[in-house]
């Protein structure tokens, strides 16, 4: 079995879904901005830049620079940590969490749509092997 020749064919079909409008709409957001909101919404207690920044893998300056534009747009609100006046936290605004959760569901019920198309037993086994492939990414990433 050659990996290396499914692996390309993988990271094509990675790619062609990047170009599918399957649940935002770029026009309003761009993906580093989704996905920060998103992983402001999983989060209960306001965030540092520096964890965000972690967690998505890109410079500090990247995300003050995508705060300040989450900002503009009313999606989040910045504040002095209680704890330490110089360190600044990160939390939705209403309007933020509105919209995220508006385009999550928006995603899901696409996503699910097309879950459904491809039966209960590929779509199993599609979300058992995703599974799969992010927990051996994330170990692999440790090492």
């Amino acid at each position: 079995m050659n990996y290396n020749e499914i692996a390309r064919e993988l990271l094509a079909v990675q790619a062609a879904f990047l170009h599918l409008p399957i649940g935002i709409s770029l026009s309003e957001i761009s993906e580093g901005e989704y996905f920060a909101l998103r992983l402001l919404s999983e989060k209960d207690p306001p965030s540092s830049p520096s964890e965000i920044s972690k967690t998505m893998k890109v410079s500090t300056a990247r995300v003050s620079a995508l705060f300040r534009h989450l900002e503009e747009k009313g999606f989040i609100r910045k504040e002095h940590s209680d704890k330490d006046e110089r360190a600044i936290l990160i939390s939705l605004t209403e309007k933020g969490r509105e919209f995220i959760s508006e385009k999550t569901a928006a995603a899901e019920e696409k996503l699910s749509d097309i879950l459904e198309k491809m039966g209960a037993e590929d779509a199993a086994e599609y979300a058992r092997l995703r599974k799969k492939i992010l927990m051996i990414a994330r170990k692999k990433e440790t090492m």
